[in-house]
Protein backbone atom coordinates (compact mmCIF):
# COMPACT_ATOMS: atom_id res chain seq x y z
CA UNK A 1 0.00 0.00 0.00
CA UNK A 2 2.40 2.32 0.82
CA UNK A 3 4.06 1.33 -3.12
CA UNK A 4 0.76 3.01 -4.55
CA UNK A 5 1.06 6.28 -2.51
CA UNK A 6 4.69 6.57 -3.61
CA UNK A 7 3.96 5.94 -7.43
CA UNK A 8 0.70 8.78 -7.11
CA UNK A 9 3.27 11.15 -6.08
CA UNK A 10 5.97 10.45 -8.21
CA UNK A 11 2.96 10.51 -11.20
CA UNK A 12 1.73 14.48 -9.72
CA UNK A 13 4.89 16.51 -8.16
CA UNK A 14 3.89 19.70 -6.52
CA UNK A 15 5.06 22.56 -7.95
CA UNK A 16 7.54 25.03 -6.34
CA UNK A 17 6.31 28.15 -7.26
CA UNK A 18 6.56 29.31 -3.17
CA UNK A 19 3.91 30.56 -1.05
CA UNK A 20 0.74 31.19 -2.36
CA UNK A 21 -1.46 34.30 -1.11
CA UNK A 22 -4.80 33.55 0.38
CA UNK A 23 -6.65 36.43 -1.48
CA UNK A 24 -4.91 34.99 -5.00
CA UNK A 25 -6.94 31.69 -5.07
CA UNK A 26 -10.37 33.66 -3.96
CA UNK A 27 -13.20 33.73 -6.00
CA UNK A 28 -15.25 36.83 -6.21
CA UNK A 29 -14.14 40.71 -5.16
CA UNK A 30 -11.67 42.01 -3.68
CA UNK A 31 -11.46 42.65 -0.36
CA UNK A 32 -10.69 46.61 -0.66
CA UNK A 33 -13.88 47.11 -2.91
CA UNK A 34 -15.60 44.97 -0.98
CA UNK A 35 -15.30 46.83 1.89
CA UNK A 36 -16.30 50.21 -0.17
CA UNK A 37 -19.01 48.58 -1.37
CA UNK A 38 -20.20 47.63 2.14
CA UNK A 39 -19.84 51.00 3.77
CA UNK A 40 -21.44 52.81 1.03
CA UNK A 41 -24.54 50.58 1.45
CA UNK A 42 -24.33 50.68 5.29
CA UNK A 43 -24.02 54.63 4.90
CA UNK A 44 -27.43 54.59 3.06
CA UNK A 45 -28.97 51.81 5.82
CA UNK A 46 -28.19 54.44 8.37
CA UNK A 47 -29.81 57.83 6.45
CA UNK A 48 -32.61 55.42 5.88
CA UNK A 49 -32.73 54.81 9.51
CA UNK A 50 -32.33 58.76 10.36
CA UNK A 51 -35.15 59.90 8.25
CA UNK A 52 -37.75 56.89 9.40
CA UNK A 53 -36.23 58.07 13.17
CA UNK A 54 -37.25 61.95 12.69
CA UNK A 55 -40.62 60.89 10.85
CA UNK A 56 -41.91 58.88 13.31
CA UNK A 57 -40.85 61.76 15.74
CA UNK A 58 -42.15 64.39 13.81
CA UNK A 59 -45.14 62.58 13.75
CA UNK A 60 -46.04 61.77 17.48
CA UNK A 61 -45.92 65.35 17.82
CA UNK A 62 -47.51 66.19 15.19
CA UNK A 63 -50.26 64.45 16.93
CA UNK A 64 -50.31 66.07 20.16
CA UNK A 65 -51.34 69.26 18.17
CA UNK A 66 -54.90 70.72 18.36
CA UNK A 67 -56.89 70.75 15.45
CA UNK A 68 -56.78 74.45 13.32
CA UNK A 69 -60.70 75.77 13.36
CA UNK A 70 -61.06 78.38 10.51
CA UNK A 71 -64.08 80.42 9.44
CA UNK A 72 -65.73 79.32 6.45
CA UNK A 73 -68.32 78.00 4.18
CA UNK A 74 -68.74 74.77 2.50
CA UNK A 75 -69.23 75.11 -1.42
CA UNK A 76 -69.70 71.80 -2.64
CA UNK A 77 -69.03 67.77 -1.33
CA UNK A 78 -67.41 65.28 -3.22
CA UNK A 79 -66.97 61.65 -2.85
CA UNK A 80 -63.40 60.45 -4.67
CA UNK A 81 -64.21 57.84 -6.81
CA UNK A 82 -60.61 55.70 -6.20
CA UNK A 83 -61.07 55.61 -2.28
CA UNK A 84 -64.10 56.03 -1.92
CA UNK A 85 -63.58 59.40 0.94
CA UNK A 86 -65.52 62.16 1.28
CA UNK A 87 -64.40 65.54 0.17
CA UNK A 88 -65.20 68.80 0.86
CA UNK A 89 -64.35 72.37 -0.66
CA UNK A 90 -64.56 75.05 1.69
CA UNK A 91 -64.29 78.96 0.92
CA UNK A 92 -62.46 80.47 3.43
CA UNK A 93 -63.78 83.54 5.39
CA UNK A 94 -60.99 86.14 6.41
CA UNK A 95 -62.89 89.32 7.48
CA UNK A 96 -66.13 88.59 5.66
CA UNK A 97 -64.08 88.43 2.47
CA UNK A 98 -63.34 85.46 0.42
CA UNK A 99 -60.36 84.59 -0.40
CA UNK A 100 -59.86 81.38 -2.08
CA UNK A 101 -61.09 77.49 -1.85
CA UNK A 102 -59.41 74.96 0.41
CA UNK A 103 -59.68 71.32 -0.70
Amino acid sequence: MSEDITREQQKHPTPDIGPISWWSWRPGIQPRNALVIGGLITVVALLLAAIGLVSLVLGILDSFTPPVQVTGIVAAHTVNKLDGQPHLIVRLLIHHAYTFCLR
